[in-house]
């Protein structure tokens, strides 16, 4: 029973390298050795970075030494900024008062959503009690809500990509 298991476990585990593999080879070789030095752990598994090896090792590339892993989002955070201070700070921006901004807005986005669905579920007793509003008016003001507070998260996202395509962009004509 134990056998069967581990052999079971093994083709899994086949199967899923394949699957890496043939999701990273068409990646190009700059690209799997940025993955690879940046030994982000928090976003690969360790399967993807034995998969890198050896993609690497068929395309006859010396494998560079890898930096500490990564195994947090925070810790991925001050290594991205640590790469934005290497490279030359930004002119019109501080990546470290983004990311602060970020947590901020994620903050007040819940705040957002509290508010409003007491504030709703107030207004909602009120006015149902002179028969004015209906269930499906209601509904439209919780997806309305819902609707808000989904873009409020999302602007977080919008400045880190914004500041990763500058990052990116920066000196390339």
């Amino acid at each position: 029973m134990l056998a069967s298991r581990s052999i079971a476990e093994q083709n899994m585990s086949d199967e899923i390298r394949s699957m890496i593999h043939n999701e990273l080879e068409n990646k190009e070789t700059d690209e799997l050795i940025k993955i690879w030095t940046m030994n982000d752990r928090y976003s690969w598994t360790d399967e993807t970075f034995e998969v890198i090896k050896g993609i690497l090792l068929e395309r006859h590339v010396e494998i560079p030494v890898q930096a500490p892993p990564i195994f947090t989002e925070k810790e991925k955070e001050k290594v991205i900024l640590q790469e934005h201070r290497k490279n030359k700070q930004p002119a019109y921006y501080n990546p470290e008062s983004i990311y602060r901004l970020g947590k901020w807005i994620n903050i007040i986005s819940y705040i957002y959503l509290v508010v409003s669905v007491i504030g709703n579920l107030y207004t909602y007793r009120i006015i149902d009690y002179f028969n004015t509003l209906t269930a499906g008016e209601y509904l439209v003001q919780v997806a309305i809500v819902l609707t808000v507070f989904i873009c409020i998260r999302a602007i977080p996202k919008l400045l880190m990509l914004l500041m990763e395509i500058e990052f990116n962009t920066r000196g390339k004509k």
